[in-house]
């Protein structure tokens, strides 16, 4: 049998949503056990596992810094533990919720936790209709606590930091779902969480809106340079700082499609990456790209 010569066979990698007579030369079908690195393909001698193995199945994690200690943070269905490294050793500490020293345990389920970071504060909120947003003080002496001033009997489908206020999306009080609701904090002092979410104050910023426009419920938002992208299932929508006594203006950007789920939207140099229900786009708040093509 004569030999092929393949040039630059590292050039392309692994294809494999194309058909076979589709592929250019260089691309591969398959690989194991190989890296394609720099117009190479070179053996790979796989990954080792960094913090051991977990007490419990991660749904859900988040990077945090405290008093120069490195920690992941994650959520599973019952427990949030936090992974570090101490003295060369990988350390999983429970930092689950307690009443009189005794655990907790959430209603967590997968694809449902989200994750923010206030002045550096990690919060934790299960999405569902048990369990209020949870905060860590950054001791690891010290467990997971329900948000400080978090209004009682209400819930949130996804709670995201935007500049130095909490927005709460989807929420439900009392159990009454109010699917299209935008619930934003009063702003936090520096190093703190907010002291009210009071809308009826009117000495604070604290406030609520209703994305009422479209029958898409509020799925998730993210920050997006100095604006926050609200994500409906069937829209995307604007809030921006103006301050005054609406504090935020809303506007819809885009209403073509919005986020398969919670936690399928990513910041990459000033643009959203979005999963969709249908497609993968990239925006930049106002024009939005589909980038995922040739998909068999």
């Amino acid at each position: 049998m004569p030999f092929v010569r393949v040039p630059n066979c590292g050039s392309a990698g692994v294809i494999k949503d194309l058909s076979k007579h589709e592929l250019p030369l260089p691309a591969w079908t398959d690989a194991n056990n190989f890296r394609f690195l720099d117009g190479y393909a070179q053996q790979f001698l796989g990954h080792g596992a960094a913090y051991g193995v977990p007490p419990i199945i991660p749904y859900h994690v988040l990077p945090v810094t405290a008093q120069g200690q490195r920690y992941w943070l994650y959520a599973g269905a019952a427990k949030i533990f936090a992974a570090s490294i101490t003295g060369g050793a990988a350390v999983h500490t429970n930092l689950t919720r307690q009443t009189a020293g005794v655990d907790v345990d959430y209603t967590g389920t997968p694809n449902q936790w989200t994750s923010t970071l206030l002045s550096g504060i990690p919060i934790f909120n299960a999405g569902n209709l048990v369990d209020p947003p949870q905060r860590w003080d950054l001791n690891i002496a010290n467990r997971m606590q329900k948000l400080d001033n978090w209004p009682n009997n209400t819930f949130c489908k996804a709670l995201r930091t935007f500049k130095n206020f909490l927005v709460a999306l989807n929420v439900t009080k009392s159990g009454n779902n109010f699917p299209f609701m935008v619930k934003w904090s009063a702003p936090a002092d520096p190093g703190a969480v907010p002291i009210t979410w009071d809308e009826t104050d009117a000495t604070q910023d604290a406030g609520e809106q209703d994305l009422a426009e479209s029958n898409g419920a509020i799925i998730d938002g993210l920050q997006l340079r100095d604006v926050f992208m609200i994500y409906k299932e069937d829209s995307v929508w604007r809030m921006s700082y103006t301050g005054g006594a609406f504090v935020f203006a809303f506007e819809k950007v885009l209403g073509v499609s919005g986020a398969l789920n919670k936690n399928c939207i990513v910041e990459v140099d000033g643009f959203h990456f979005v999963l969709t229900g249908s497609d993968v786009i990239v925006h930049d708040g106002q024009n939005s790209t589909s980038i995922l093509d040739k998909q068999a």
